[in-house]
């Protein structure tokens, strides 16, 4: 493209730049493994899903219009995308039934020339040696697709007359579903966006607030949030439950070795104020407290007890005899711990 960019953000801007003039597309910038993993978790290839449920397909695809339209509002939203549901052209025959009552044809031979000029219908058999091949007919290609072509289909009445399909069904090409997507037994359609330049938690708690503002839901529709949020509830659910056991454990090996609740209080206090340096890191990298900066943060804590451990097994060698009985130190150092 000829520019330069300093970070992964700006290349995705400049090729948002680039790619904004075509028209019809939806852009969705990410990396393989990444949409891989969120296209398996909500079937989107996006940071945040919005799934909306229901039945139908026309009230779906106008909530999500309306879901998109407020998503775009939002500070750091891009590469916003709808699931593709319409777009898809149908040939639609509606045969008429008193017209072929009055040529004495069947609805059912109707449908069967339909299906062989269209669908195509097994004729015969062919033979090669042990192995058979069913001989298949069906129209062309171009007259398959062309409904003047369906539309002139010679039919033969009982008492010998040539009728046309027009003047038997009525052949018109609507517009229908490109796919009906299901989750869990109910049709879905997704909204996925990205969000770039905030956390991922306040961007989707803001989008819920506004949401639920200017969308309103009809009766039997709901909305459930999913792809990299899914993971984030999932992995900070855990470690809410992992963090506090395994500060209790690390207290009670503390006690065991030390012997003191009053020691292993103190080096589990190092905790707080060893977290004000990551936090300090956070702000100064720009970054936010996801689920990879929480695992540092268990290291950074792991680091600390490590550290206070050493400092007060040292200590208590300096007060089993290291240091001088009259030292000044080692009488604040008996007196203090």
């Amino acid at each position: 493209m000829g520019d330069r960019a300093s970070s992964q953000e700006e290349i995705a801007q400049q090729i948002r730049e680039k790619l904004k003039t075509l028209p019809g597309i939806e852009l969705a910038i990410s990396q393989p493994i990444a949409a891989r993993v969120d296209k398996m978790v909500s079937s989107v290839r996006s940071r945040v899903a919005v799934k909306i449920f229901g039945e139908d397909l026309a009230e779906l695809q106008k909530l999500g219009s309306q879901i998109r339209q407020v998503l775009s509002k939002m500070k750091g939203s891009n590469d916003l995308r709808i699931e593709q549901a319409s777009g898809q052209n149908y040939l639609n025959i509606k045969i008429d039934r008193d017209a072929i009552a009055r040529y004495g044809i069947n609805v059912a031979d109707v449908n069967e020339v339909i299906e062989t000029a269209i669908g195509g219908k097994q004729a015969s058999t062919i033979y090669e040696g042990e192995r058979r091949f069913p001989l298949v007919l069906r129209y062309p290609s171009s007259y398959r697709n062309n409904v003047d072509a369906i539309e002139n289909i010679i039919l033969h009445s009982p008492d010998g007359a040539q009728v046309l399909m027009r003047d038997l069904a009525e052949i018109t090409v609507i517009e229908g579903p490109a796919q009906i997507s299901r989750e869990s037994g109910r049709r879905r359609l997704v909204v996925g966006v990205n969000a770039e330049g905030r956390d991922l938690g306040g961007f989707v708690k803001e989008a819920q607030e506004l949401i639920a503002k200017n969308v309103e839901l009809p009766q039997g529709y709901t909305l459930q949030w999913g792809g990299q949020l899914e993971n984030m509830q999932r992995a900070m659910a855990r470690l809410m439950i992992i963090i506090p056991l395994t500060v209790l454990a690390i207290f009670f090996l503390l006690f065991m070795l030390f012997k003191s609740i009053r020691l292993a209080g103190l080096i589990i206090l190092v905790l707080p104020f060893a977290s004000i340096g990551g936090v300090f890191g956070l702000f100064i990298t720009g970054e936010y407290l996801s689920v990879p900066a929480a695992v540092g943060f268990i290291n950074l804590w792991g680091i600390a007890v490590l550290n206070g451990v050493v400092l007060i097994s040292f200590i208590k060698q300096l007060r089993e005899g290291w240091l001088p009985h009259g030292g000044c130190i080692a009488s604040w150092l008996r007196t203090s711990l």
